[in-house]
């Protein structure tokens, strides 16, 4: 169907994790011939992907201010205000309100508005950087929520209050004022008191403490987790600036064919819907990926490269893979490499398993990414350090991103016996060698189970 026969939807996008999936809603609407406007709360657009929406729909996506709440009216009279016309003969040729009324959301003003959107948005985004869908009342079953809770289909309500600072006593009185018996309270502050903090987890409640912890103890759920801190967050001052930047960018270098759906890709990484799509945006903007996210070239590739670290640490030996005693210690993670992170090969040893063209020696130093730094601290201990470079019979750094050693692979053809890294991140390590290295990728390709971006 032609969309400019008349059929105009009006997609409003809340504060919520599923506000990330509003694109697909778009796509599937103009293939059914609707033209598409989008209207985004200001919160909401932390969800979204502006740009992108924008791009799809041909029309900028609009918001308000936050401090304003919505009534019904006629969506005629938002078509008058949303469509430009240069001159009166463009007007002549505009097509006719459609014959279909719907509504839209307009504005009046009232006050308490950003104390009934902000906390449950910030909320929200608290509980998606868990891995846990939380979303605004949908249906009259909500009746009484700010924040309906799906982890595990289980359909928990949550009721959210603001308040700046919470003490006992403050905590006290919440509890009293919180009426609705089959929803918990959840308060979301800027300071939590640790005796409010005690009052509330004991007393079928939690908090949201602005300064980066999350908890909520009920008979059905219990979370007690740091989060990311509201205010000490800073402004991205670069596309991959922070360990966030990187590990969006490895994301997609490792999955380039694979579609962006913001919402996905922040639960595999552990991140908060609004961090993904603002590094996403970071990044468009750097002209790193192109308007669809998508990796065209090897831009940016050679972007993380710049910015991959490489120090290291040098072992007297490394572990051997037989050595029972040494695997929880280390966290070797040999036992399931598949579904468990642990120690990666990487560098020239890992290259050549993947066949790319350069020898190595059995005796040359086996490079290592290991999960974190105290893995790091233990193998010194356990292994010795080397006292020079010369004397190195392996290395070990923690990984930069946690894909390093959680998406390790099993080759057949691999001699050493140790599960290597993906071979992005081989290749990153290549390319810290201005000569040889990237001698040696412009040489490699690797097979047809991953996509050279390099």
């Amino acid at each position: 169907m032609n969309p400019e026969a008349g059929r105009v939807l009006y997609v409003v996008v809340c504060a919520a994790s599923v506000a990330s999936d509003v694109e697909d809603l778009v796509l599937l609407a103009q293939a059914a011939g609707w033209r598409v406007y989008v209207i985004a709360t200001p919160l909401g657009l932390r969800f979204i992907d502006a740009d992108r929406l924008a791009s799809l729909t041909g029309e900028p996506v609009r918001s308000v201010n936050p401090l304003k709440a919505w009534r019904w009216c006629d969506v005629t009279s938002v078509l008058s205000r949303s469509t430009h016309h240069d001159d009166a003969q463009e007007r002549d040729r505009a097509p006719a309100a459609p014959s279909v009324r719907c509504s839209v959301l307009t504005e009046q003003r009232t006050l308490g508005m950003l104390d009934c959107m902000d906390p449950a948005a910030l909320a929200v985004d608290a509980f998606a950087q868990l891995g846990i869908d939380a979303r605004l009342p949908v249906d009259a079953s909500d009746c009484g929520a700010d924040l309906v809770l799906d982890p595990d289909g289980i359909g928990f309500k949550v009721q959210v209050k603001y308040r700046a600072l919470v003490t006992d006593d403050v905590a006290e009185r919440l509890l009293l004022e919180t009426m609705q018996r089959d929803a918990a309270l959840l308060v979301v502050a800027d300071r939590v008191t640790d005796v409010a903090r005690a009052v509330l987890t004991s007393r079928r409640a939690g908090y949201l403490d602005l300064r980066g912890r999350l908890a909520l103890r009920t008979d059905r759920l219990v979370i007690d987790a740091e989060v990311e801190p509201v205010k000490e967050r800073a402004g991205r001052t670069g596309a991959l600036s922070g360990k966030a930047g990187l590990e969006v960018a490895t994301a997609l270098l490792m999955h380039p064919e694979r579609a962006v759906v913001v919402r996905q890709l922040a639960r595999e990484l552990g991140r908060s819907p609004s961090t993904v799509s603002e590094v996403l945006a970071a990044l468009r903007q750097d002209n790193l990926i192109d308007p669809g996210n998508a990796v065209t070239g090897s831009q940016l590739f050679w972007q993380v490269a710049d910015r991959w670290p490489t120090s290291r640490t040098y072992l007297a030996r490394p572990p051997m893979p037989g050595e029972a005693s040494l695997t929880a210690p280390l966290r070797l993670g040999l036992d399931d490499v598949e579904h468990m992170s642990g120690w990666a090969l990487t560098d020239s040893a890992a290259a050549v398993a993947y066949g790319a063209p350069l020898a190595f020696r059995s005796d040359q130093v086996l490079d290592f990414y290991v999960p974190d730094h105290s893995v790091v601290r233990r193998a010194t201990t356990l292994l010795g350090t080397a006292g020079g470079t010369s004397h190195a019979r392996a290395t070990v750094r923690a990984a930069p991103v946690p894909a390093v050693v959680q998406g390790r692979i099993n080759l057949e053809t691999n001699a050493l016996e140790w599960p290597l890294a993906h071979p992005l991140f081989v290749a990153l390590d290549l390319a810290q060698d201005v000569g040889r290295g990237r001698e040696i990728l412009a040489a490699w390709t690797p097979d047809d189970r991953w996509t050279r971006v390099w």
